[in-house]
């Protein structure tokens, strides 16, 4: 939703207080990649929201999915079409017709190194969420209270709100859900979190990161911090997040009817949760916490054999 030119990051004034995927993603472009090496270029961040300058290359780094009506795809001419996932980049060149060619990945990135030891509670099972309440929370939140219905020692941190975005008032319409998740003695609801610290706190104490998301995700930087915080993920499989994870995560078919779903989560859920019980799954997990693919290292290298590749021509 913004524009990156003349070493400047140009944010639409109702997304300069965001602090969603797609804004923390460009500051932290702005953070890692020298400005010297993209000054011959204007990336629009997802949407046009800036003066096109022809004297620059044009690149559109994609965040958005390609169902998203008002993708600037087929309406700009850009040089170079940048997707954070190679599943986002292949459902846009079906829907959209982009030549492969003129296509690139870089991966979406944390901005933290996770501890070499990873101790988690003892006396208890904790579970946490944090992403918008549109990525499935309704479907966490029946299947979590299944779970307590059979154990009683489970404990669900939520952190989900769109303050996140700076859109307060679109938490209205969770307002139910969320009075429910509040209500549930085995849930501890946190809202939006200013400090950022206190969701990696909450995921390195979690065991699991149940995301039943519902969402066309094209990449998912909560997964990735949760598997950098040593949790066992459990996740829906129509998305990105397979590829995200490459194998770090469990993940399951969606079934179309929302009942089923939350059954098939919770199934897959007591499965594991049994399978740490007996003993099978031990902490810390035995995979590598954080790919390369989503450090700062590789998003910065990327991005600068993007530019020299793209300078050249």
């Amino acid at each position: 939703m913004s524009c990156i030119i003349d070493g400047e990051l140009r944010m639409p004034p109702r997304m300069a207080s965001s602090h969603g995927g797609t804004e923390n993603m460009a500051r932290m472009f702005m953070k890692y990649v020298p400005k010297e090496s993209y000054k011959n270029f204007q990336i629009h961040i997802s949407k046009v929201t800036q003066p096109v300058d022809n004297s620059k290359i044009q690149i559109l780094w994609e965040m958005d999915n390609h169902c998203d009506q008002d993708t600037p795809v087929g309406k700009h001419h850009f040089d170079e079409y940048v997707f954070i996932s190679d599943w986002q980049r292949h459902q846009f060149i079906r829907e959209h017709g982009l030549p492969y060619e003129k296509t690139s990945v870089i991966e979406t990135a944390i901005d933290f190194v996770p501890k070499d030891v990873i101790e988690k509670p003892t006396d208890k099972i904790n579970f946490v969420y944090a992403s918008v309440p549109d990525r499935g929370l309704d479907i966490l939140y029946d299947t979590f209270d299944l779970l307590t219905q059979k154990y009683d020692n489970l404990h669900l941190t939520v952190f989900s709100s769109y303050k996140l975005y700076n859109w307060d008032d679109v938490d209205q319409y969770y307002a139910e859900l969320f009075d429910k998740i509040k209500s549930h003695k085995n849930i501890t609801y946190r809202g939006f979190a200013p400090d950022y610290n206190d969701v990696i706190e909450a995921k390195y104490n979690s065991h699991f990161f149940l995301y039943p998301c519902t969402w066309l995700e094209n990449s998912g930087i909560s997964l990735i911090e949760s598997l950098a915080c040593g949790c066992i993920c459990i996740h829906t499989d129509f998305h990105a997040h397979p590829e995200t994870s490459e194998g770090r995560s469990i993940s399951y078919t969606m079934p179309p009817i929302r009942e089923d779903h939350v059954r098939a989560c919770y199934e897959i859920t007591d499965q594991l949760i049994q399978r740490y019980l007996n003993g099978i799954i031990t902490f810390p997990l035995p995979f590598p916490k954080v790919l390369y693919k989503h450090t700062t290292d590789h998003l910065r290298q990327r991005w600068l054999e993007l530019f020299a590749r793209l300078d050249k021509k």
